[in-house]
């Protein structure tokens, strides 16, 4: 019996940065689009398990794109970075507040870094209606390693099999699914996360009121 509804942020809950917002981060650092997001994803990781701060991460970007970053660079880029991550999803919020009137818990798993997060309940009020949220750099753990879901589950107080997880991307899907939560791969379309959770016996009915 599904008893609760995971859902990662990025992309999900958030829309994903348009082309103009990686346009201004290329810029900063005068290459192409595809040029700076090498270094900007390939580094990400460790900004996420707070191996690197904003400063030692926006520099160590620097360093592959050869361009010296200045304090004054990596404030920009952090106010850059939240600004094109914080743009709310308002119809997979709709579903997640539907499902909390249905009585089912709802959780968020990100790997997140601290400076993000900061800016994150900052900006985001509507946080503090999930019932948990994991982020890696508060639990040390990224996905897909089995350990950030048992994280957020056992915040929970489910079992796997009773938790289903939204994620963009499918090797986060596969870890989920490897340590036995449902999984469904989000790609924008509403119809397919109603379909999951119908698929596990839930319909969620309209919101009894607006927000």
């Amino acid at each position: 019996m599904l008893k609760a509804i995971i859902f990662d942020y990025g992309k999900v809950l958030t829309f994903a940065p348009t082309p103009e917002d990686w346009a201004r981060f290329a810029a900063v650092f005068n290459v192409p689009v595809e040029e700076f997001q090498q270094p900007y994803w390939g580094l990400r990781d460790k900004y996420d398990r707070v191996v690197y701060d904003g400063t030692s991460y926006w520099s160590a970007v620097g360093e592959q794109l050869g361009k010296k970053i200045s304090q004054e660079d990596v404030v920009h880029l952090v106010a850059l970075d939240n600004a094109q991550w914080t743009n709310a999803n308002p119809e997979m919020l709709d579903f997640a507040w539907r499902a909390k009137d249905a009585c089912l818990k709802i959780g968020i798993l990100s790997n997140m870094q601290s400076d993000m997060l900061a800016a994150m309940r900052k900006k985001l009020k509507w946080l503090d209606r999930f019932d948990h949220q994991t982020y890696s750099c508060e639990v040390g753990a990224i996905k897909p390693e089995p350990e950030s879901y048992y994280i957020v589950l056992h915040a929970l107080g489910v079992k796997p099999g009773e938790a289903i997880f939204f994620d963009d991307k499918q090797v986060n899907i596969d870890g989920a699914r490897a340590v036995g939560m449902h999984a469904a791969l989000f790609e924008g379309d509403m119809a397919t996360v109603y379909a999951a959770v119908e698929n596990l016996g839930v319909t969620l009915a309209a919101r009894k009121a607006a927000d």
